[in-house]
């Protein structure tokens, strides 16, 4: 009798994380579908917001804060694209703890100093990039500057010394089941 009660014990207990593992699964689907749903319409809406487009240069000033558009409660300061795929994607001033799978954010750094690391680009966006392509950041004053792609490479950990260095631009994911990072570095086109 008491064998009987152990194991339905054990079998409830694997009904119940395996209804949880399922439960966590959709959860993680249905918000990575609501969170780009959130960054198609922030990058409509900051498109229609953006003056004429023109062609930036870093300026290498050391204080320029980058300029910010707020929309929807959120703070975003520039554009991520992808010519050769049409991929585009807003950046949000810093990172956004509440929504896990937000858009990507400023890690730190800015354009004008030639430091801009955005963090928490999505997986399936840097699987875009290719070596020696090109990305183009757009500010919110419609500035484009362009970049092209000097490696990549993949990480256990991001730190300070990772993320730093000559490059003008760095991007970084988590690996699609959170097992390390992509890393891409970039230079400014001339």
């Amino acid at each position: 009798m008491r064998k009987s009660k152990i194991g339905g014990v054990i079998t409830a207990a694997g009904v119940l994380l395996i209804l949880s593992a399922a439960f966590l699964l959709l959860w993680h689907i249905v918000s990575g579908r609501q969170a780009a749903r959130q960054n198609e319409e922030a990058v409509n809406k900051v498109l229609s917001l953006l003056p004429d487009r023109t062609s930036g240069v870093p300026d290498d000033r050391t204080d320029a804060k980058m300029p910010v558009l707020e929309i929807g409660g959120q703070d975003y300061i520039c554009l991520i694209e992808i010519p050769d795929s049409d991929d585009c994607l807003p950046v949000l001033s810093e990172k956004n703890g509440n929504r896990p799978n937000a858009s990507p954010y400023r890690y730190r750094g800015t354009i004008s100093d030639g430091s801009l690391v955005i963090g928490g680009v999505d997986s399936d966006f840097l699987s875009y990039i290719e070596a020696s392509g090109i990305v183009v950041i757009t500010d919110m004053n419609g500035s484009c500057y362009t970049y092209t792609v000097t490696g990549m490479e993949y990480a256990d950990k991001i730190s300070e010394t990772l993320s730093a260095g000559d490059d003008a631009l760095v991007l970084f994911s988590a690996n699609k089941w959170k097992s390390g990072y992509t890393v891409v570095r970039c230079r400014f086109m001339q």
